[in-house]
């Protein structure tokens, strides 16, 4: 019952509009299959790969990965192209194991479909810009922590500004377009 309270009260309206959208889009291009399930397949490498690209960022920038490389067994880690047993790898398996999960259980309440269908209203015209907006979400939570490592290793943990700069932009963006312009129009 703790779970259940804990995201309940996520506040932020670009994951459910990422998901929205992105269902939508999953429900005219592939009629056939599991809506819920191919949406959080979609989202959750972008997501995962987003959110343990800055974890690793911040574990450099704080010294905490060179503890974790000096306490990890050397025996589980041979020099290969291909090693699950690498610490990077194991992190960053367990972060989109993590946010693929919290994803599932998030989405999975049907109560949660009403609310993000009575939100996310939108009239047919605007219908393809916010799918657009969803496929660019795509392109920039894979490749926007690359962006983030470029100014990381140039001004430290500044470089962190720009990116989550731009995410604070696009949610303020979300809540103008589907809450507060309806707000002032009724």
């Amino acid at each position: 019952m703790a779970k259940a309270c804990v995201f309940r009260n996520i506040k932020l309206k670009l994951i459910k509009f990422y998901y929205f959208f992105v269902y939508k889009i999953v429900l005219r291009t592939a009629p056939h299959k599991d809506p819920k399930k191919a949406t959080i397949g979609d989202i959750a490498m972008p997501l995962a790969s987003f959110l343990s690209i800055h974890s690793f960022i911040l574990l450099l920038d704080k010294r905490l990965w060179d503890f974790i490389l000096s306490a990890w067994s050397t025996e589980l880690v041979n020099p290969s192209k291909y090693n699950l047993l690498a610490p990077s790898a194991v992190f960053g398996l367990l972060i989109w194991f993590l946010s693929s999960k919290t994803l599932k259980f998030y989405f999975a309440n049907p109560i949660r479909a009403l609310e993000l269908d009575s939100y996310f209203i939108s009239n047919n015209a605007k219908q393809k810009n916010y799918e657009n907006l969803c496929r660019f979400l795509t392109i920039f939570f894979l490749f926007a922590p690359f962006l983030t490592l470029a100014f990381w290793t140039k001004f430290g943990l500044i470089g962190f500004t720009p990116v989550f700069s731009f995410l604070v932009l696009i949610e303020m963006w979300i809540r103008y377009e589907f809450k507060w312009a309806k707000a002032r129009y009724k």
